[in-house]
């Protein structure tokens, strides 16, 4: 099942304020976990964001890797009401003064006739993001992903373990340069954005 090019472009939100699952990261030379984040409230996000800390003031803060699997759960749709949901893992865009977020992940989506849609997708905020087109997804496959840091080249991967199917795509960013303060394992309502600041969540 492939995803329509009419359906409209989404972006995810870069602040993430709200937290609560399992992120499995590498913490870069110098950086430390920030330890337990009180939870906080969210308008589109669920999940868990891990804080990379300086060990001291003359060393940088970053991760370099994020991967997770999860099973790819499955949807129903509702005539009459589109509907989105997002299931991914990325580096960065937790900070308030952050510019770029690093993603991949699947996503099941119900268009107003009730048609459902699943597929595997990348975004290397603020740019827009790709649908995987090589890795298929359905309901109960095992998907895993990872994204990973160097320099400014950031390779995004993902499997569908049920398949055998392997998609790895090496990116160089320019400006803004990745963000790796923070790693996200996310589950979300994606945002419809007009410009940076102006997001409106869509129903779950």
């Amino acid at each position: 099942m492939t995803r329509k090019k009419a359906r409209i472009r989404r972006r995810r939100r870069l602040l993430a304020l709200g937290i609560a699952a399992v992120a499995i990261a590498g913490a870069g030379t110098g950086a430390a976990f920030a330890g337990t984040i009180d939870n906080q409230a969210s308008p589109n996000w669920a999940g868990w964001v891990a804080l990379a800390v300086p060990r001291s003031q003359r060393l940088a803060s970053h991760f370099t890797t994020v991967r997770a699997s999860w099973i790819q759960p499955s949807a129903v749709c509702a005539r009459h009401h589109s509907s989105f949901a997002a299931f991914w893992i990325g580096l960065g865009g937790y900070a308030l003064n952050s510019h770029a977020l690093e993603q991949i992940g699947s996503e099941a989506d119900c268009d107003k006739q009730g048609e459902l849609f699943y597929y595997a997708w990348y975004e290397a905020f603020p740019g827009p993001p790709f649908t995987i087109h090589k890795v298929k997804v359905m309901p109960g496959e095992a998907i895993s992903a990872s994204v990973h840091v160097s320099g400014d080249v950031v390779t995004f991967a993902l499997t569908n373990g049920t398949t055998g199917k392997t998609f790895i795509k090496p990116i160089t960013m320019g400006h803004p340069a990745p963000d790796t303060s923070a790693a996200d394992w996310i589950t979300e309502a994606p945002s419809n954005c007009n410009g940076a600041n102006h997001c409106r969540p869509l129903l779950l």
